[in-house]
């Protein structure tokens, strides 16, 4: 054999390692998830219930301007709605929880003790369908109808419906 077809051979031999092992990287370079693309990123994806937490407090923080008297209010539950580590207090993954559908049947006796049900704006608990594409959005809207009117069931029971002088 001469050196000249050694040679060659050597060179025919590198080329089909070369071109297997480039192949090979490019195989896994596109099979690996990126790794680090998000500095400072969260460690874990937000749950359902912590994006409908997120989206109260987002729409609490975009409401309009509220009367004096239901500003401290507003703020208290944005404050609270802004705690990553708060649960929503009304509603669950399924629709309004156990604890809100007694909420909603105490404010709906209302009439019973000299106030107005119709005053409180309540969700129907029985409206949610968790498979709903949407279901997020009311469940957001049922948690805050919900807050409100426990606010203002608490206010008008405590003080009436009357406005002290």
């Amino acid at each position: 054999m001469s050196m000249r077809y050694q040679s060659l051979t050597w060179i025919n031999f590198n080329r089909r390692w070369y071109g297997a092992a480039l192949g090979l990287f490019i195989a896994v370079s596109f099979s690996v998830p990126g790794l680090g693309a998000e500095p400072n990123g969260p460690l874990s994806l937000p749950t359902r219930l912590e994006s409908v937490r997120m989206a109260v407090h987002d729409r609490l923080s975009a409401g309009p301007p509220t009367l004096d008297a239901r500003k401290a209010e507003l703020d208290a539950l944005i404050k609270y709605y802004a705690e990553a580590d708060q649960g929503l207090s009304w509603v669950d993954e399924n629709g309004v929880s156990e604890r809100g559908k007694a909420v909603i049947a105490e404010i709906e006796k209302a009439d019973d003790y000299g106030l107005r049900t119709s005053d409180y704006a309540l969700p129907n608990p029985d409206g949610s369908n968790a498979n709903d594409a949407k279901a997020g959005e009311w469940l957001a809207d049922a948690e805050i109808k919900i807050s409100f009117a426990v606010l203002d069931y608490a206010r008008d029971a405590r003080g009436g419906l009357i406005p002290s002088a």
